[in-house]
């Protein structure tokens, strides 16, 4: 009993580290993908204000 007990506490530890893995991975991904779209802005910013700049003088 107490080894099927084992067997079946470190089945779920697997599949709770696999789950958690999952996770982590998506997570990175969409954080790139904010970084990519923040610097995207930042870069649309920087040339808003060189049209604006352009259009004072």
């Amino acid at each position: 009993m107490t080894v099927y007990a084992l067997y079946f506490c470190l089945v779920v530890a697997l599949a709770l580290f696999y789950c958690l893995t999952r996770c982590f991975k998506t997570i990175d991904k969409k954080n790139k993908e904010i970084s990519k779209l923040q610097f995207r802005v930042k870069e649309l910013e920087r040339q808003a204000q060189g049209i604006e700049v352009v259009g004072v003088e």
